[in-house]
């Protein structure tokens, strides 16, 4: 810290370089920030909070802070951390934005700015933290400030609460959601731009995480959206920023409110109408590529109610299809393509079905374009027309499939950065080059070439578009095998293979994707032999086995909750699709599927944080509590197949936190969710211990 802390004022770029050492050390020995925690955050909110230093520096010292707040979360609370964490936040969060005026405080794009960071970390600490614990010290914090004079204090505050949403939902919807919603009522009627738009991007994250209970509040919010898109529409000065916001709320919401759009409907659909067909609107393109997105949401929430409107929606969908090829317009193509998507999906299969053979064919055509944004809404299209016509889609599966397995093994996009021949600041092998070559000989040589070559490549970068595609052609993939049934079987071996050699991506979306796809080829393949009569299933048994121990090791090893959550699901799954066969789960299966479920269930699995070993289920976050509850609801399916005699004597382990979970002292209320994988295990064997069960329910 003394080191970086004398570099900030000699060359920031040095400084950068030499706090990576932090992110290196947090990454692979985290256990030796420990005694120096309060000292590291204190220096990172000092870099981060320092409007004079550049915004890379300040960047850097957010980053670090974020990883502390996912590996470092129950330090933070006993050190007494967590309050001078949130204050600088929240001040960061308040500065205006010296980039102009469309993003002037804006705390919720994209962009890598202090701003948006600070943002994240708030975020990062509402994922990992009981919500109570984080969420109060938050509201405490915005309350004087709601009140400020300072129009980019206002629009903190409400960016503060809408990035609490996701990771407080359950807690929010419970105790705080009249409340907080009167507060961006007010947000939303504010002056000030900045502050309207705040309070647009926290009605869509409310709308996103916090139903059934926000569609209760449907009249008063649509009729406020309503006059929102109006304005945008009149406004030849809006600007795309706050259009994305009027239109993210507006879609968020409609789309969750269900059935319940339906009295909404015809009003929505003339204003999204009047959108598409004006050609005088202010940032045209974009809002056209706004308007065909919320009409799919619109379509999604009614299902067979949006039939009034079906045909000219197809109509003017066809328009933005067949656009000339433009990069200016190629995003209307793919959002149309998307919309049509949907649209096959939630009218009626008799409605859709006309046209399921043209879409096939547009679909197949479109497929040999070189945009990655096309081609995978394209995938996606194609899934949801595998819906309505099943098994016909037969034979048009070889260029569909074919293009898939090319962008899972391509790598277009893929940038290599290389080292410059300047000597890096915290290039430690440095001295010893120079002492390898002052011995002279071949040795020397060979040394110094070696270090040549390994500074040849610096790093790689990928661009999201090329990812994005990888894990829509997988999820593609998966839906198409479904849908089009034993037609699909003489790709699945391919498609097993492909998905499989990206369980391991280091991309989280990538890896969820391969998993779930895995778990899927290998049911249907399991299920289509079975049907179809087959006796010669020892390869598949062997093949299934090996899934349930990848799907295992990965639960208890991946860091990233959404995969760990993705592989239980898919073992459940499994499990499921097993049960009536005479499926014999290897004991090596049998033995992984233990162990994971009760590292997980005892908060021990990597998922869980460095310090969960320590946690009790009251210090349990709400994501945490749903990477436990998906760990439980694979017991009662896998005591099923593996048979009573192997689980029974992990019983105690698997029940005993699960039973907690019922308990008055959890922070995160369940209801008896927890009841459904005990009554399941209670199903899976035949004789249990009567003793067992009376001492630990009565305990």
């Amino acid at each position: 810290m003394a080191v970086v802390r004398a570099l900030i004022s000699e060359d920031e770029d040095k400084a950068c370089e030499g706090m990576e050492l932090f992110d290196e050390i947090v990454e692979c020995e985290v256990g030796m920030v420990t005694p120096h925690l309060p000292d590291l955050i204190q220096f990172s909110l000092q870099v981060a909070s320092n409007s004079s230093l550049g915004d890379n520096l300040r960047v850097k010292a957010l980053s670090f802070l974020q990883w502390l707040a996912s590996l470092k979360k129950k330090s933070l609370l006993k050190q007494g951390l967590l309050p001078s964490v949130i204050r600088t936040m929240l001040t960061i969060m308040a500065t205006p934005h010296p980039g102009g005026a469309e993003d002037e405080g804006d705390a919720t794009t994209e962009t890598q700015s202090p701003i948006s960071l600070a943002a994240q970390v708030l975020d990062i600490l509402s994922l990992h933290l009981p919500p109570e614990k984080i969420l109060s010290p938050v509201l405490e914090c915005v309350e004087p400030w709601l009140e400020s004079t300072n129009h980019f204090q206002r629009a903190a505050s409400l960016i503060a609460i809408a990035v609490m949403v996701e990771g407080c939902s359950v807690h929010i919807k419970n105790h705080h959601l009249p409340a907080l919603l009167q507060i961006v009522y007010k947000g939303v009627r504010d002056e000030e731009k900045v502050v309207r738009n705040a309070s647009l991007f926290a009605i869509g994250q409310f709308s996103e995480h916090l139903q059934p209970q926000i569609a209760e509040y449907s009249g008063e919010l649509l009729p406020v959206l309503f006059q929102f898109v109006d304005h945008a529409l009149q406004s030849p000065l809006q600007e795309a920023s706050a259009l994305t916001k009027i239109f993210y709320a507006l879609e968020t919401f409609c789309e969750q409110l269900g059935p319940k759009l339906v009295p909404y409907l015809p009003v929505l659909m003339e204003k999204l109408f009047v959108a598409l067909s004006s050609p005088d609107v202010h940032n045209c393109i974009h809002v056209k590529e706004l308007a065909i997105s919320a009409i799919g949401a619109a379509a999604n929430a009614c299902e067979s109610e949006f039939l009034p409107y079906f045909d000219r929606t197809i109509n003017l969908l066809k328009q933005y299809i067949m656009l000339p090829h433009h990069q200016d317009t190629l995003i209307l193509q793919a959002q149309a393509i998307d919309t049509l998507g949907t649209l096959a999906r939630t009218v009626s299969e008799d409605n859709f079905r006309p046209l399921a053979a043209e879409c096939v064919t547009l679909g197949v055509a479109l497929l040999q374009g070189e945009d990655p944004d096309l081609r995978r809404s394209v995938y996606g299209m194609l899934a949801s027309v595998s819906c309505v016509i099943k098994e016909e889609m037969c034979g048009q599966l070889e260029p569909v499939v074919g293009r898939i397995f090319q962008a899972l093994v391509s790598e277009e996009g893929v940038t290599v950065h290389y080292a410059s021949s300047e000597v890096p600041f915290l290039d430690f092998d440095e001295e010893e080059e120079e002492e390898e070559e002052g011995e002279g000989g071949e040795r020397g040589e060979a040394s110094s070439s070696m270090l040549d070559d390994s500074r040849a490549i610096e790093g790689y970068t990928v661009e999201n578009a090329y990812l994005e595609e990888k894990e829509d052609g997988l999820n593609a993939l998966a839906e198409i095998a479904g849908n089009v049934g034993p037609g699909f079987v003489r790709y699945i071996d391919d498609c097993f293979r492909e998905a499989n050699s990206l369980t391991e991506h280091s991309h989280e979306g990538i890896r969820k994707a391969a998993i779930c796809a895995v778990a899927t080829f290998c049911r249907l393949w399991y299920r289509w032999l079975r049907e179809a009569g087959s006796t010669d299933l020892e390869e598949l048994q062997f093949l299934t086995n090996s899934t349930v121990l990848s799907l295992a090791a990965t639960a208890r090893t991946d860091s990233d909750r959404n995969v760990v959550g993705a592989s239980l699901e898919s073992l459940e799954n499994i499990f499921k699709s097993l049960k009536g066969t005479e499926f014999k789960l290897a004991p090596q299966a049998c033995s992984s599927v233990l162990v994971s479920l009760q590292d997980i269930l005892h908060n021990k699995a990597q998922c869980c944080g460095v310090e969960a070993e320590d946690s009790g289920t009251g210090d349990m976050s709400e994501y945490d509590s749903v990477v436990l509850e998906c760990a439980g609801s694979v017991v009662g399916p896998f005591a099923v197949v593996a048979g009573g005699e192997a689980v029974l004597p992990s019983l105690p382990q698997l029940l005993s936190p699960l039973i907690d979970r019922l308990a008055p002292k959890s922070s995160v209320p369940t209801g008896l969710l927890p009841l459904v994988p005990l009554r399941n295990c209670w199903m899976g064997w035949v004789a249990t211990p009567v003793s067992y069960w009376s001492c630990t329910l009565c305990s």
